[in-house]
């Protein structure tokens, strides 16, 4: 194997463990915000958001769509109890948008 080819591979390793840092910032903040408005069912919510793509607006829609957890149903494990978004050049990844809701 060549020293290029071995550098090459190096750099897309290194791109997709950014892009992966990334991805894991802002699901985390997302969740954050849906867990301020309420929906405190993190796995139901991480679901919804896989399915949209990570569409906040579109995940509010199948959360409230999908009803009010009902009181039996627990909440789930807590799937950000060790996770922190890291320090360094990533500690500074753009906020999800602000979500509008349609006033009833």
């Amino acid at each position: 194997m060549s020293v290029a080819k071995t550098k090459e591979e190096i750099k897309d390793a290194i791109l997709q463990v950014k892009c992966t840092v990334i991805i894991l910032c802002l699901t985390y903040l997302r969740l954050r915000q849906l867990e301020d408005m309420g929906f405190t069912d993190r796995q139901k919510s991480l679901d919804f958001l896989r399915k949209t793509n990570g569409d906040i607006n579109a995940t509010l829609e199948l959360l409230m769509a999908d009803g009010p957890a009902s009181p039996s149903s627990p909440a789930g494990p807590d799937l950000l109890a060790d996770f922190a978004p890291p320090s360094g050049p990533f500690s500074s990844a753009p906020a999800a948008a602000p979500v509008q809701t349609a006033e009833p």
